[in-house]
């Protein structure tokens, strides 16, 4: 791809395909174009996010730690409603995960890796 002045982009014909099963997209950068395809199919695929029951309930028994302990270790803004999610296996954000395992960490006074507390 060349950059043209102005921000206005030069489309190689070669390069540009589009078959008519998929639908096709440009997204507009300044000064070049991106071009992407996805299925009909694909857009209608959910996302899964229930895992079930996660390893940091077992963890957090066997250390006697509760929820309300992990709330009043943790220095960031740790809340109920994350731990609750962590631990009933909805889909957490990888900076949720992060609040959720240092806060395990300072309440417990042990180290743990993310795949101790989380399977997905």
């Amino acid at each position: 791809m060349q950059k043209a002045p102005y921000s206005k982009p030069i489309i190689d014909t070669k390069l540009f395909s589009c078959d008519y099963s998929a639908s096709c997209f440009w997204l507009y950068n300044p000064g070049f174009i991106i071009i992407g395809s996805f299925n009909k199919e694909s857009m209608n695929k959910e996302i899964q996010r229930e895992f079930g029951e996660q390893p940091i309930v077992e963890l957090m028994a066997t250390h006697e730690v509760k929820a309300k302990d992990l709330v009043e270790h943790s220095t960031e803004q740790l809340t109920f409603k994350m731990l609750s999610k962590a631990c009933k296996g909805r889909f957490l954000t990888d900076k949720a995960k992060g609040k959720v395992l240092r806060a395990l960490k300072t309440a417990t006074g042990e180290s743990f890796l993310m795949g101790e507390l989380f399977n997905y």
